[in-house]
C-alpha cells in the first residue's frame, strides 16, 4: 500500500508538474517601416535611375539584417511644389513596392519642397505603432526650399523627437558633364544634404561621389 501510494504521488507531482509549466509565449515578429521620399522633377532627369538602385540596394539590406522582421516599405513623390505630389502606402508586399519605384519619371515640375514633404511623410503614411521607422529623402539641389516653417531645420529635427531616424541620400546629376559651375554647386549641396542626416541622427549617402 505505502509503495502504491508513493507511485500515485509521483504520478499526481508530475502532471501537476506538467500543468503548471510555463507556456512558451511567442515574441512578437519585429515591424520595420521605410519611406523614401524622392525628389522626381525635371532635375533628377539624370540621377533617378542611380537612386532607384540605391533604393533596392537598401531594401534589400535591410532585409538581410533582419530576416525575422515584418519589413513595410512605402514612398511619396515630390517635386512639384505642394501641389503634384503621390504617396505609396506601406506595404509588406515587395512586389507591389517595387513596382511603383519603377514607375516614377522625373517629369513633374522645378520646385523641390524637401522638408516639406519629409514632414508629410509623418503624417499621411500609416507607420505601425511600435515599428522602427526610417525615412531616407533622396534629391538634388537644395534642400532649403519651401514654405517658411517647413525647412529641414524646422522638419527634420522634429521626426526625430517623434521616433524616426531620417537618412539622405544626395543623388546628384547623375551623367550630367562635370563642369566647374556644377562642381561648385554640387560641393555646396552636399553639405546642406549631410546635414538632414545629421539632424536625423541617420546616413548620408553620396551617389554623385561614392564615399565621400
Amino acid at each position: 500500500m505505502k509503495r502504491f501510494l508513493t507511485i500515485a504521488s509521483l504520478l499526481l507531482a508530475a502532471c501537476l508538474g506538467s500543468a503548471m509549466s510555463p507556456v512558451p509565449v511567442k515574441t512578437p515578429e519585429p515591424e520595420i517601416d521605410v519611406a523614401f521620399v524622392i525628389d522626381c522633377s525635371i532635375s533628377m532627369t539624370y540621377a533617378l535611375d542611380g537612386a532607384e538602385k540605391k533604393i533596392v540596394e537598401l531594401v534589400q539590406k535591410l532585409q538581410t539584417d533582419h530576416p525575422d522582421a515584418l519589413l513595410r516599405v512605402g514612398f511619396i513623390r515630390y517635386g512639384d511644389g505642394t501641389t503634384h505630389w503621390t504617396k505609396f502606402e506601406l506595404t509588406s508586399d515587395a512586389r507591389k513596392a517595387y513596382a511603383f519605384l519603377k514607375s516614377l519619371k522625373a517629369d513633374i515640375g522645378t520646385k523641390e519642397f524637401v522638408g516639406y514633404f519629409i514632414e508629410a511623410s509623418m503624417g499621411n503614411l500609416a507607420w505601425g505603432k511600435d515599428a522602427t521607422k526610417l525615412v531616407y529623402v533622396v534629391g538634388n539641389e537644395s534642400p532649403h526650399q519651401g514654405p517658411q516653417g517647413f525647412d529641414i531645420t524646422d522638419t527634420v529635427p522634429y521626426l526625430a523627437a517623434n521616433g524616426f531616424v531620417v537618412s539622405s541620400i544626395y543623388a546628384g546629376y547623375g551623367g550630367k558633364a562635370r563642369t566647374p559651375a556644377v562642381e561648385g554647386q554640387v560641393q555646396k549641396e552636399i553639405v546642406e544634404w549631410r546635414e538632414i542626416a545629421t539632424l536625423g541622427k541617420g546616413e548620408f549617402i553620396n551617389l554623385y561621389d561614392p564615399g565621400k
